[in-house]
């Protein structure tokens, strides 16, 4: 699974969308965080425990029931 975030500005402030894609599948959250808080609030990476791909953010390797990758643009 592929997973990123990135910031989105919501009535002037920064929030963050957060996107978790596979094949077949892509889900996008809108949330105030945009780290640990976040991905735990969302709850998908808590309970996966397969390979996702990412930029290397230290929130994500917080999961060791997940192999990591690093996605070709990072």
């Amino acid at each position: 699974m592929n997973v990123d975030e990135t910031s989105f500005r919501v009535d002037m402030k920064n929030d963050w969308m957060h996107a978790y894609s596979s094949n077949d599948i892509t889900l996008k959250f809108l949330h105030q965080a945009r780290g640990e808080a976040a991905i735990e609030a969302i709850n998908i990476l808590p309970r996966y425990g397969d390979a996702i791909i990412h930029d290397g953010y230290s929130s994500y390797l917080s999961y060791p029931d997940c192999s990591h990758g690093l996605c070709g643009s990072h």
